[in-house]
């Protein structure tokens, strides 16, 4: 299949005036940010100018730069994401969503504040997702391993070693490895269960740390560095 460059911006959006509060990397990392800020809400759009340096980008680290973000809609606000957007009948670049300067009025300290707050959990929960990935590729051994596993689950469920019995698959991996079903078996198997518990640990760490950050204020940097060397520890050793 033919793929195609798509550029999406993960946005987290105030309800109250439909203004962006921050844009993160990814849609997990929207979502973290979005459960710790009240009256917010994750949106993902495409947006096919970031690569003409928008200043949605710099947002993150100025927040001077404010945008709200429109719909070009003539039926009105969708019932599915009617408090992540204002419905325009036309936006400014013709496109289905776009971004528009925020009205200079809704800029008040309080707003900054929330921008402030929302660019540096965004921060954290990048760098929480970029160290979740790091320890999720520990169980990446091969470039099929993404549809390998749900196929894999099944072949080992077809099989049963006290009975000598093994599914079609998994014979024919031991075949092109020269090994019996058995012993095959024994190795995929071992393979299988290694990378399900080290994805349910690393989804249980994202879990805790993803509420640990969204409790802690913009000033405590100190709180911030401790819990990031407590996850490094954790993920490395478990509890401890």
């Amino acid at each position: 299949m033919l793929s195609i460059s798509k550029q999406y911006l993960y946005l987290v959006v105030d309800q109250t005036n439909k203004c962006v509060l921050t844009n993160t990397s990814s849609a997990s990392t929207a979502n973290a940010v979005s459960a710790g800020i009240i009256n917010s809400s994750p949106m993902v759009i495409w947006f096919p100018y970031l690569d003409n340096d928008h200043n949605i980008i710099r947002s993150n680290i100025d927040e001077n730069i404010n945008y709200k973000l429109v719909k070009q809609s003539k039926s009105g606000r969708s019932l599915t994401d009617w408090n992540t957007y204002d419905p325009v009948e036309k936006t400014p670049s013709g496109r289905k969503f776009d971004l528009i300067e925020m009205d200079s009025n809704l800029i008040d300290s309080q707003w900054i504040n929330r921008r402030k707050l929302a660019n540096f959990r965004a921060q954290l929960m990048i760098e929480l997702e970029g160290i979740c990935e790091r320890f999720i590729a520990k169980s990446v051994t091969s470039c099929c391993d993404e549809l390998l596993f749900p196929y894999l689950q099944k072949q080992l469920e077809l099989s049963d070693p006290d009975k000598d019995l093994y599914s079609p698959g998994l014979k024919e991996w031991a075949s092109i490895n020269n090994l019996t079903a058995k012993t095959a078996y024994q190795e995929l198997k071992m393979k299988y269960d290694s990378a399900s518990i080290n994805l349910i640990r690393v989804h249980a760490i994202w879990t805790k740390f993803v509420n640990k950050f969204n409790s802690i204020s913009l000033e405590d940097n100190v709180t911030k560095q401790q819990l990031f060397a407590k996850m490094e520890t954790q993920f490395m050793f478990g509890d401890v």
